[in-house]
Formats: structure tokens, C-alpha cells, sequence
């Protein structure tokens, strides 16, 4: 989508700003020009800028000043010719609201307001409303709106909006991005025409049914929320020979045809669909029952004053006995049996501080984030700034701040000229050219080209390599017509020059006006002194094997001590250069490896980088590489490390130079709950390989699991991470090899390393269908049987093929890998059944011989023997064989299965495979918590339901912390500190004393549901009413709900303190069941039991007069929403509530023990002076059960017959 844009310079803000209504900004900061007024009404003025010749001779021989970000706007506001101003009468203010270069686009915006603001201002508003109210508008206009058509579709779907109240009220809370008209197939024959309507998180339908069938709605309305779909893909419409949009949500589909922007409205659907699936499947990396096992029936405690009876199920809220009162025990954590990984530092900090563990929480991947969509441009944006990076292989900070301008890259050699597009971001220059289209071509839904191609040349060079821009004449080359505006030679610091070509002289002029002031300003800090060869290469070994020889002689008891000698810096201790080069490693004929510089493979490499450079500034040309790639056997291992940071974009990734190492050093004393797996995987890692057989090589592979573990905490650790760090290992630094790993799990394969595989599952989904497509005989054997190829391809993508073949292929196809990126993995595996499909629909009649062959095909292709002169595919080995399948994926698969074909196929899949996990993961949660508790499966899944909804909700705030919903979130946050700290105050249930406030922070680990998500689950789930105001902290009365909550946080403390050093504060569902079963199941003297709990704050066994009082006003708020009936029964009921709470406080008073004007008041005597009212018998003897009647849950009761 290219839109024609006008734009200010405006170093106020971050990018260019879109300028036509501008933030309102009082004309007195303007200057003193004159200006005539050229129309006008009782709020508005349209202005012109008179011409004062004399003024401007003057000004012109000012001296000019260094202006800061905030006057360098203003002037050029002040610049432009014409305005709109805004009469703020009740405030004596005038406003600048619009500029514009011409009078024709002023008078645009000038017609814009009188036909959407002006003629709808309510006459009975007062002047200093009507002031603020337009105010406002341009406000929130300037920060979402840059032109009037923009803002006259928003004011059109904000009435649209409106409207859908009454029927949708999903839409009360959500943001209508467009409307689409549309027809909706309620059956083959009966049709509705309206609109479909699509929301920041839910699509409606509103429509007339067409005909007379009486059987159908005459008015159908749809509302769907996007993280219910399971399908959602093109379909042929019953009635229509139009290609229609199929939908569907569970069992059901939906049919429509949408007359206009079909493409457009399946990409904003896809683009939203797939986020929602995103933010589910966060929610379901972590359990919502992390702390079952605390409930198990094995770890209840039934002591008590009176034995209470707890059966196998349920009662478990009472984790500790009473005699364990006021015994508090000394935090001791012995961290010294913990592996030390990361010996660095002679001193460590024992834990790093609040900002240090912030700033490695978990690391997002760049998904769309929908709370910050607030139009269709805001989505649209997003998605072009994601291929963006995706295609330059930046980091996800990185966005464009110049829009895609038209280029041509000439090389000077050879004058060969390539057409393509040049993108600025904060850190890059970048251009690139498409290549050949994909065939048969498909329709685009690239937001950053016009046609479904991957790029062919791909140049990213950072600012700070740039050394000089000049403007070069159009006969510099002598390419005649292509070069009509002349060139810019964009020079870098190693003599490498990039000559640009432009349409036309202004925008050549521009891009050379950015690059230099880039350049003046850039971080000359950054890191980008890479030379191929020189980094990763074997030109350090001879210092790195001095260094490391005690560890490899094994003339040194361990790398630990090693790394620890005095006087050597930090960066020393770190393993500098790839482990193959401090090792022996033999070709194929026994003779060691050599890397003699005047090989044949390593000349033709050289070439390539003498042309397209040798650092940063590296030209990819991809059919080149691909071909030289084929043609060399891989890289050299000269070149090979350096060669991988770079076409993967590790290097430009990096956020800063020393992370790594700050990373090992900050959390150096913490302990990391993935240590276990780590150290059993790391001895498992190429042990056959003489690298792994040392301490150097495992300690070096350690650290670099143990510290992304560290940096993301969201996946910590997975199987396939320790055989791709250690495959890295050999090639690259330890610092690279982290990098590298870094890459390869946030963005070439996202997803895939997650508690729940997603993406990897994803992705055998896609495969699976590429194999359908692409070969559709093999497909059919495989369906005759039953075999899934998941069965047996799951490795090769999670393990990227290194523990299917030998190392010496492996390393050949990461090659591949690093420079193709994922889809590189689809053409191996389709090309490897179908090199071996003839012998696979022959032979392979059943799994274990189907299975075998393929493992034959791998092994062969690994043979220390070549077969040169054998054609036969089946019989061939080694090189030649390779050197089939590699073509096989190239040249036969390569031109058919692109990056945006994977995509789509990947955003297909999502949708299902997203839900199936969510609900298996859904059941195995609700089964375990049904061994625990008597709430039947049912029962629990609804508590589930609503705490996932809301869990969902909350996604919103970690896409947009700077937003409303994130500062509540922290504020309810900071309430629940407060509470918890006053409790503790009050004695914490002899569980927490002396608890002081900590700052907020966010547990990538656990999971909890916070104070306020618990009150509106309890509400809507149990049978009682809870007060949840706020708590004034001079008031002694606490919400029985809040001390529901904070007792079960109290008992998680309590029960893990002695496991972790600092368990924190944790409730879940599990947690949430056992109180709700607790309440609404259990046993009458179990009920009274945890209520005489909850109000023993101080645990001393008894109650004081004002924990007394707290517990009948705890009685108080239960009564009022249990009483059920007509009004007059209500009543009546209540009334008699209200007398057996009076009556139950004079038994107490007399049954209690007074001393001291004070009363402690025991079970025993609470129980009886409970008993004694038939009212509480008869009250707490009632099972209750939830129900659902369509998306309401209902909460009935009935007489517990088990007394």
C-alpha cells in the first residue's frame, strides 16, 4: 500500500511525521508573521501568510542557530503558507490545528472540518465544553490520523460503532478497524446482505436476510472473536462462481463473499487471527495449576482442635498444622552445591539487582501487537515493519524511517545494474531486488512488495561504517538513461564503494542529506569491524590454543580454575575462537585438515568477497552464493564462522557490545532452575567429537545454554538446543556461537523451542501439506498407512538435520540454512522424499521399512566414499548424492516454495493447531485439579474458562506497557503489595511476619492470577458475595475474598520458602479450585474450619474481639448474595441471616474467654455458637454447582445430604 504523503522534517518525534492536522499548539510560539484571514466561522479560520519582502531580506542574512528538537518543529510550522487555526474562546486562546503548502490542500482539510466537526457540535453544549471537546479531537486526530479521508472513515466507523452496542457487547470494549460489505450464506439457497465488520479482537456481521424463508433470521447478526477460529482460508461459495472467505469457529463455518478488497480483508483478518493465536498460546506456556502438587492429598495436614475430616479429595487449603504457629525459621539457601558455570569474576554480586533482572525477562518475539492497532495504517504498519526486518535480518527494534524509495544498485566492476528499493532505518542502510516471481505466481500479501518474490540482492550496511556520500555526474559510469539524476557513491571504511541511481535528482538529494547527517551522529561505538576470515577463522588460534593448551594436555584439573587465575580480564576468559581449530580433526582419507589459503574453494570464495565485500557491507547475491555454495561443497572453514554472522544477521543483532559476558557475570550466584537438563545434555553433546572430550569445549557449551537461558526465561532450555550450540561451538567464538544460537530460536524459527513446540507442530502441518501438493503419489502411500510424517520429521527441523546426518553434511547444509533462512528446511525435506520417492511407494510398505530407507538415504549421503560414475540415484554416495538433493532443493523446489508461500501456509495451520493444544492442555490441567478437589470436571472448567479469558485479556498489557490498561494493572498491583504488607502486620496466619513492600516484578516462571482477575473469577463463580473495595488501612475490615486471596499466596510462601530462596506470593488455579471446593463442597465442619481460619490473622489459634467482629462482617457480605427468591422472600431471608449473626455474637461473647476487656474466642466454642443458629446449619450445608447456560455461568444449590 503506497500512499502520496506530504511531510515535514520533524526531530520532535522519532520518524517523519505525516503532517495536515497537526497537535494543537498556540499561534504565539509561531513568530510574528501577518496573516489574512481567507474564511471563517465561530470556532474556525482558515489563514494565508502575507508576503513581507523586506522581512525576508532581513532574516535571510541572520546568523543561524543551533535550534533544539522542539524549535526546529515549531519553525517548520511557522514555515508554511497557510493554516487552519482554532478560536478557543473560554480559554482566550488561539490554536494552529492544520497546515498545508497550498491553499487547494488547506481548503481540503478546511472542507474535511466543516462537513465532519463543525456542522455536529451540539448546540446545547457550553463554550469552555465545546473548546475542550475540539481540542481533544485534534489531539487524539494528530496522534492516530494523518489525513482527512483517514479521519472521515474513522468518524464513520466510530458511528458504525455505536451502533453495535445494542447488539454486540464485545464491541463496547473493542476498536472497529473497517467495514466491508459482504454477503453471508446462512444456507445454499438463503442469502443476507450487510456488512462484515472487523475489530481490533472480534469481527461482526450485520445483515437483511434476502427471500421469504421464515426458517432463517431476517436480520442474522455474527460476532466472533479472533482467538476462537479454528479455520479461516479461501473458499468457492455455494452460490457465487467469487472465490468467498470461509470461516470457521469450532464446528462451525461461515460463508461469505465480500464484493470489495477480498484481498485486503483475508490479509487484515489472517494478519489479526494470528496474533490472538500468539497471545493464546503465551498463556499457555505456563500452567494455571503450577502449585497442584501443594493440594496433592499426600501433603494435606488434618490437624486441628477439633480432628478435621478431610477426605481424599478437597479440604486442601490446610497445608499446615497449628502447632507449626509462630515458629519462624531462618531463610538458608545454600547456593555452594549449585555448578559454578560462570566463574568470571573474583567477586559476584550475590543476586543482581531489580533493573538487572529486568532487563532480561523474556525476550518477545516479533509477533503483531494488536493494543497498539488503532486503524488499519497502525496494522498495516506493523506488518510492513516485521517483513522489513525479516527480510534485512534486523533486530526488532529496527524500523524504517524513510519509505521504500526506488533505486538502482550499480556494481563498478562489472557495471552490472540491479532495480530495487533502498530502505532507511535508525542503524542501516538497506537496499534489495526481487528476483524471479514464484511459479505458478500467487497473489501477494507482502506489505513491502508488490509481487510474491524473495529477494535476490540483499545489501544492509550499518551507519557507522559509512565513511563519505558524494553526488557523482549522470556520465560518471556512462550508463546513459539510467543514470539521468546522476549517482551517489556511498563510500565505507574499508574502500568499498556502493554506487545508487535515483528517478530523480530531489530524492537522490534527500537520501544524501539523511546518509550525512546520519553519519555525523551515528554511535561510533558500534561493533561492526568483521572481517570474514578474520574473526572466527584460525588467524587467533595459536593465542587460543597457548591460552587453553593446560585444559587440552589435561595437565589442569578444570576450565573452572582455568578461567579463574588472577590478573586476567574477564573478555580473556572467554573461549575466542571456534573448537575445531584447537583440535585435531581428519578428512575423509585420515590426513588432517587442511586450510591452506591457495585451495581451490577458498580462491573462488575470495572473488566473490573482492566484489561484493568482505565485512558488514557484504552484497548477498543469492543465486550467486547458491551457486557457489553448490559448486565449493559449503564454505571453507576459513571463512565459514564469520561467513554465518553475517548472511543471518547475528551480527547486526546484537543489542551492544559485552552483553554476553555482562550476562554470565549479573547471575553469575543466581540459581537457574534449567542447570538439571542443561548439565545432563551438555556430556551428551557430539561426545564423539574431540572438542566434547575436554573441559574447555563442555564449559564453553555451558555457558552459552546456561546464559540464554538467562536471557530468555520464557524457554530456558530444550533438547536441540545443546547439539545446535555445540555444532555452532566449533565454528564460532563463544560470544558468536550465543548470538547465533539467539537467531536461530527468536527469529528464524520462532516458536519452535517453546514448552508447547507450537511452532515446530506448525510446521510438520505445512510440510505436510507441501507434500500433498508437491508430491501427491507419496502422499497417498502415506495415507495407506496411517504413517504421519511427524513421526519422523520432527528432528530435522528442531535439530535443523545435525542429528540426521553426518557433521561434515550438517555444517554443509547450516550453509544453506544461515542464508535461505527456514524455508530452507522445507526443501530439504521435500527433496529428500522425493529423491527417494520411487523407492519409497515401491518399497515401503510398512512404517519401520519406510522409515529406513530414509535413514539409509542419510547415511549414504554421509559415506566416506564417493561414487563419481554412478547415475543412479539409488546407488550413488557421498558428494555426488549430496550434490543431487542440494540441487533437487534449489533449482526444482527453490522457484516453487518461497518465504511468503511458507508463511501463509504457516498462518493456516496456526489457527488449528493453536486450539488443539489449548485444548489438551486445557484437559490434562482440569484432570489433575478433578484428583484434588470434588468439583466435578465441568465445574472446573468453567473456573478455568475465566481466568484464561482474562489471562488472554491481559496480553494487552505486555503489548503496550505505556498504555491505560498496563498503569491499572500496576496500580492494582501496588494495592495488592499493600495488602499483603498489612496483613503481615496483623500476624499473616503466623505464616509471613515482618513482610515489607518490594518492588513490582515480573516472574517469567510462574504464573499467578492477581488480586483483581481473583475477585472477578469469584464472583461470577461462587455461590456468595464479596465486598472488594478498597481497603483504607486505618479501617480494620478486609474482604473475605481478599483473604482468600492472600491466604492461599500466604500458604504457597509459606510451603516453598524452604525450597526457594524467594518463592513469592503465588496463587493459581489450582489454588482458586481448592478455595472454591473448600466453600462450595466440602463437609460443613471443613467450611467453618477455613472461615475460622481466614479471620485467625495473628494464628494464634483463637479469635480476638475484632477478628470476631471481622468475621461477622465476613458473614455479612456472604448473606446478602445468597439470598434468592422474590423480593419479599429475600427479605425475609436476609432478616433472618441478620438475627442468627446477632444471635451467633451474644453465643460467642459468652462462650469466649475474656481477659483483659479482650475475648479469645477457640473452635471449639466458634463451632458450637455456629451450630446453635439452624439458619448457618442449614446455610453452610448446601452443596452448590456451577452451570453454564451459554456464555452466563449459573451458580445453584441444593441440601448436602452427606451430614
Amino acid at each position: 500500500m503506497k500512499t502520496k504523503e506530504r511531510e515535514i522534517n520533524c526531530p520532535h518525534f522519532a520518524h517523519k511525521a505525516q503532517f495536515m492536522f497537526i497537535k494543537p499548539l498556540d499561534i504565539h510560539l509561531l513568530g510574528q508573521h501577518t496573516w489574512q484571514d481567507r474564511a471563517g466561522n465561530t470556532h474556525f479560520t482558515l489563514q494565508s501568510k502575507k508576503k513581507d519582502v523586506g522581512l525576508k531580506n532581513l532574516l535571510s542574512f541572520s546568523i543561524p542557530l543551533q535550534l533544539s528538537p522542539e524549535q526546529q518543529y515549531i519553525k517548520s510550522i511557522s514555515d508554511y503558507d497557510f493554516r487552519i487555526v482554532l478560536k478557543a474562546v473560554s480559554r482566550n486562546k488561539v490554536f494552529c490545528i492544520a497546515v498545508d503548502e497550498s491553499f487547494d490542500k488547506i481548503h481540503t482539510d478546511w472542507n474535511w472540518i466543516e462537513k465532519n466537526l463543525f456542522s455536529k457540535l451540539q448546540e446545547d453544549k457550553t463554550l469552555d465544553q465545546t473548546d475542550a471537546l475540539l481540542l481533544r479531537q485534534f489531539e487524539d486526530m494528530s496522534v492516530d490520523i494523518g489525513d482527512p479521508q483517514l479521519a472521515a472513515e474513522m468518524s464513520k466507523l466510530s458511528e458504525i460503532k455505536e451502533g453495535l452496542h445494542t447488539f454486540f457487547p464485545l464491541a463496547v470494549s473493542d476498536v472497529l478497524l473497517a467495514a466491508y460489505p459482504a454477503i453471508y450464506y446462512l444456507s445454499e439457497t438463503v442469502v443476507a446482505k450487510g456488512q462484515l465488520l472487523l475489530g481490533r479482537n472480534c469481527l461482526y456481521y450485520t445483515g437483511q436476510r434476502q427471500g421469504q424463508d421464515q426458517t432463517f433470521p431476517k436480520e442474522p447478526r455474527l460476532a466472533m472473536q479472533y482467538k476462537d477460529l479454528t479455520l479461516l482460508e479461501h473458499g468457492q461459495t455455494k452460490k457465487m462462481a467469487l472465490d468467498g472467505i470461509v470461516i470457521g469457529v469450532r464446528k462451525e463455518r461461515f460463508n461469505f463473499s465480500v464484493q470489495v478488497d477480498r484481498k485486503e480483508v483475508f490479509r487484515v483478518l489472517s494478519s489479526l487471527a494470528n496474533a490472538a493465536m500468539n497471545r493464546l498460546i503465551k498463556g499457555a506456556e505456563n500452567s494455571l495449576s503450577s502449585s497442584s502438587e501443594l493440594f496433592s492429598k499426600n501433603n494435606i495436614n488434618t490437624t486441628g482442635d477439633l480432628a478435621v475430616h478431610v477426605t481424599n479429595r478437597g479440604g486442601g487449603l490446610m497445608l499446615r498444622s497449628r502447632d507449626e504457629y509462630h515458629q519462624e525459621e531462618e531463610m538458608q539457601f545454600d547456593v555452594s552445591e549449585q555448578l559454578d558455570f560462570t566463574r568470571l569474576t573474583d567477586s559476584v554480586p550475590e543476586r543482581p539487582s531489580a533493573t538487572q533482572r529486568q532487563t532480561h525477562v523474556i525476550v518477545r518475539y516479533s509477533h503483531i501487537k494488536t493494543a497498539l492497532v488503532n486503524s488499519l495504517p497502525d496494522l498495516d504498519d506493523q506488518i510492513r515493519q516485521m517483513e522489513f526486518r525479516n527480510v534485512f535480518r534486523l533486530s526488532y527494534q529496527e524500523t524504517i524511517t524513510m519509505e521504500e524509495t526506488p533505486c538502482y544498485y550499480v556494481i563498478k566492476s562489472n557495471l552490472q545494474t540491479h532495480t530495487g528499493s533502498l530502505y532507511l532505518s535508525q542503524n542501516f542502510m538497506n537496499f534489495c531486488a526481487l528476483g524471479q516471481p514464484i511459479t505458478p505466481p500467487i497473489q501477494t500479501t507482502s506489505m513491502l512488495f508488490d509481487v510474491s518474490q524473495d529477494p535476490n540482492i540483499v545489501l544492509t550496511v550499518p551507519y557507522s561504517h559509512l565513511v563519505s556520500v558524494q553526488r557523482q555526474s549522470p556520465t560518471s559510469l556512462g550508463l546513459g538513461k539510467l543514470a539521468s539524476s546522476g549517482y551517489l557513491v556511498v563510500s565505507t571504511k574499508n574502500r568499498y564503494e556502493f554506487w545508487l541511481s535515483f528517478n530523480n535528482v530531489k530524492t537522490r538529494d534527500r537520501v544524501c542529506e539523511i546518509l550525512l547527517n546520519r553519519i555525523k551522529t551515528v554511535d561510533w561505538n558500534f561493533d561492526d569491524d568483521l572481517i570474514i576470515g578474520g574473526r572466527n577463522g584460525p588467524l587467533g588460534v595459536k593465542e587460543e590454543k597457548k591460552r587453553a593448551s593446560v585444559v587440552l594436555d589435561g595437565t589442569h584439573p578444570g576450565v573452572n580454575e582455568l578461567l579463574s587465575m588472577p590478573q586476567k580480564p574477564p573478555k580473556q576468559d572467554l573461549l575466542q575462537t571456534g573448537l575445531k581449530f584447537l583440535v585435531e580433526v581428519r578428512e575423509r582419507d585420515g590426513s588432517l585438515q587442511s586450510l591452506a589459503v591457495n585451495d581451490k574453494t577458498v580462491i573462488k570464495w575470495a572473488e566473490y568477497f573482492d566484489t561484493h565485500g568482505k565485512d558488514v557491507s557484504i552484497v548477498k547475491d543469492m543465486k550467486q552464493l547458491r551457486d557457489l555454495l553448490q559448486t565449493t561443497s559449503g564454505v571453507p572453514d576459513l571463512y565459514r564462522g564469520d561467513f554465518w554472522m553475517l548472511v543471518s544477521g547475528a551480527w547486526n543483532s546484537r543489542p551492544e557490545k559485552g552483553y554476553y559476558e555482562r550476562l554470565l557475570v549479573d547471575n553469575a550466584k543466581r540459581v537457574n532452575p534449567f542447570a538439571e537438563e542443561i548439565e545432563k545434555d551438555v556430556r551428551r553433546s557430539l561426545p564423539e567429537h574431540p572438542a566434547y572430550q575436554d573441559a574447555i569445549g563442555l564449559d564453553a557449551l555451558r555457558r552459552v545454554l546456561t546464559a540464554f537461558s538467562w536471557r530468555n526465561p520464557a524457554i530456558g532450555y530444550a533438547q536441540a538446543l545443546n547439539i545446535i550450540s555445540a555444532v555452532l561451538l566449533l565454528h564460532l567464538r563463544e560470544e558468536d556461537a550465543f548470538w547465533m544460537l539467539c537467531v536461530i530460536v527468536e527469529r528464524m524459527l520462532p516458536d519452535h523451542y517453546t514448552k508447547t513446540l507450537v511452532g515446530s507442530v506448525v510446521d510438520q502441518a505445512v510440510f505436510t501439506e507441501l507434500v500433498q501438493t508437491h508430491l501427491p503419489q507419496l502422499s497417498e502411500h502415506l495415507k495407506k498407512l496411517y504413517l504421519d510424517l511427524s513421526t519422523f520429521s520432527v528432528p530435522w527441523f528442531l535439530c535443523l538435520y545435525l542429528n540426521s546426518v553426518s557433521l561434515n553434511v550438517a555444517v554443509k547444509l547450516l550453509d544453506y540454512f544461515f542464508l535461505e533462512g527456514p524455508k530452507f528446511l522445507f526443501w530439504i525435506a521435500v527433496s529428500v522424499l522425493k529423491v527417494n520417492e520411487e523407492k519409497l511407494i515401491a518399497k515401503g510398505k510398512d512404517d519401520d521399512i519406510f522409515v529406513a530407507i530414509i535413514k539409509d538415504f542419510y547415511a549414504r549421503l554421509g559415506a566416506t566414499q564417493d561414487t563419481e560414475d554412478e547415475t543412479d540415484v539409488q546407488f550413488m554416495t557421498g558428494l555426488p548424492l549430496l550434490n543431487v538433493l542440494l540441487h533437487t532443493a534449489n533449482n526444482v523446489l527453490g522457484p516453487l516454495i518461497n518465504n511468503e508461500s511458507i508463511e501463509s501456509l504457516r498462518m493456516k495451520h496456526r489457527l488449528s493447531v493453536v486450539h488443539q493444544m489449548e485444548d489438551t492442555n486445557r484437559k490434562s490441567q482440569i484432570r489433575t485439579l478433578c484428583e484434588q478437589v470434588t468439583l466435578s470436571f465441568d465445574e472446573v472448567g468453567h473456573v478455568y474458562d475465566q481466568v484464561r479469558s482474562l489471562e488472554f485479556i491481559h496480553g494487552e498489557e505486555e503489548e503496550n506497557p505505556n498504555g491505560r490498561e498496563a498503569k491499572q494493572s500496576l496500580l492494582d498491583k501496588e494495592h495488592e503489595e499493600d495488602l499483603r504488607v498489612r496483613i503481615s502486620s496483623l500476624g499473616g496466619w503466623g505464616l509471613v511476619q515482618r513482610y515489607t513492600k518490594k518492588p513490582i516484578e515480573h516472574n517469567p516462571y510462574v504464573k499467578s492470577i492477581s488480586l483483581q482477575d481473583f475477585r472477578k473469577v469469584f464472583q461470577i463463580t461462587s455461590p456468595f458475595r464479596f465486598d472488594s473495595q478498597t481497603i483504607d488501612n486505618n479501617d480494620q475490615h478486609i474482604p473475605i475474598i481478599d483473604r482468600i486471596y492472600c491466604y492461599c499466596s500466604f500458604q504457597y510462601h509459606f510451603a516453598q520458602r524452604k525450597r526457594l530462596p524467594d518463592p513469592g506470593f503465588i496463587v493459581d488455579l489450582a489454588a482458586m479450585a481448592q478455595a472454591l471446593d473448600t466453600l462450595m463442597k466440602q463437609p460443613l465442619h471443613t467450611r467453618l474450619r477455613f472461615l475460622f481460619d481466614l479471620h485467625d490473622l495473628d494464628g494464634d489459634t483463637f479469635l480476638s474481639k475484632q477478628e470476631l467482629k471481622a468475621l461477622m462482617d465476613s458473614l455479612l457480605e456472604m448473606f446478602q448474595k445468597s439470598s434468592q427468591g422474590s423480593k419479599t422472600h429475600a427479605e425475609h431471608e436476609e432478616e433472618s441471616y441478620l438475627k442468627a449473626v446477632s444471635s451467633f455474637l451474644t453465643a460467642a461473647l459468652q462462650m469466649g474467654d475474656s481477659k483483659d476487656k479482650d475475648i479469645k474466642l477457640g473452635f471449639n466454642e466458634f463451632l458450637l455458637a455456629i451450630l446453635s443458629q439452624s439458619v448457618f446449619v442449614e446455610y453452610f450445608e448446601r452443596k452448590w454447582s456451577l452451570k453454564k447456560d451459554g456464555d452466563v455461568v449459573i451458580v445453584s444449590w441444593q441440601k448436602n445430604d452427606n451430614k
